[in-house]
């Protein structure tokens, strides 16, 4: 009952971009986990692999709207960030980073950045850094022994002639026999996803169609319009088109 309430608590949030099935993903995920077997909805060409770090970074992003003040800054948590010139007084969407530092700005539609913190004068005084914790140092000494470790690429990859020492991390299960497969992370540029201006739309349309817009209907050119205004995603818009087109050939027929 209590997961049933959190998955539909999840799946109402608003999306920003709304390519994809949260609930289809959701269920591919928790299926394979009720019938013990997280491989079950594996695909035949294996887990896509995940993006980098960096890249992970610049995703995680939480949208916040700011004004810019007349010299084109912005506060954050107390912190004053320069924008460009053009965005002073103005609106803009702030894209904070949940896992990093930078700043992105999204302006009349376009994205830009990223944006560090401004430099500020030298505070007065100066203020010694806490002391370690026992935490702190036992952290600080795994990681130094993590780096210390170095296994060879023999053993690693199963080459290594001493059956023993095979047998040994085998049992350890520290090697997996049956390695699962990946594919490369595909990262989507923003103008694969979306066209550039309702002008691209149209062409595309027109395409599409195999004539001129200027030729169709005045309630088809409306309707057109309408859907041009709901969104600039190709995904979403040739979808519309398609339906509306083939709605109107089936009623004519």
């Amino acid at each position: 009952m209590i997961l049933t309430q959190v998955l539909g608590f999840y799946t109402r949030q608003k999306q920003r971009y709304p390519l994809f099935s949260i609930i289809s993903q959701l269920w591919y995920t928790i299926s394979g986990i009720l019938a013990n077997n997280p491989k079950l909805n594996l695909p035949e060409k294996g887990y896509s692999k995940m993006c980098s770090w960096e890249k992970f970074c610049q995703m995680a992003r939480e949208p916040v709207e700011r004004k810019v003040s007349s010299d084109a800054r912005i506060k954050l948590d107390g912190i004053q960030y320069q924008l460009l010139p053009e965005m002073a007084g103005e609106i803009v969407t702030i894209l904070v980073g949940v896992f990093d530092y930078e700043v992105y700005a999204e302006f009349n539609g376009e994205k830009f950045g990223p944006f560090y913190k401004s430099e500020d004068p030298i505070p007065l005084g100066t203020y010694r850094s806490f002391k370690k914790t026992k935490n702190e140092k036992q952290d600080e000494e795994i990681s130094s022994l993590v780096k210390s470790i170095k296994i060879p690429r023999a053993i690693m990859t199963m080459n290594c002639e001493d059956k023993e020492i095979i047998d040994v991390i085998k049992k350890t299960g520290f090697i997996e026999e049956n390695v699962d497969k990946f594919i490369p992370f595909k990262e989507y540029d923003e103008s694969e996803l979306f066209f550039k201006d309702p002008i691209d739309a149209k062409i595309a349309i027109s395409m599409y169609l195999g004539k001129p817009l200027s030729i169709l209907l005045d309630n088809q050119i409306n309707q057109i319009e309408q859907f041009i205004s709901e969104s600039l995603c190709k995904k979403i818009l040739m979808e519309k088109i398609k339906m509306f087109f083939t709605i109107r050939t089936c009623v004519n027929d």
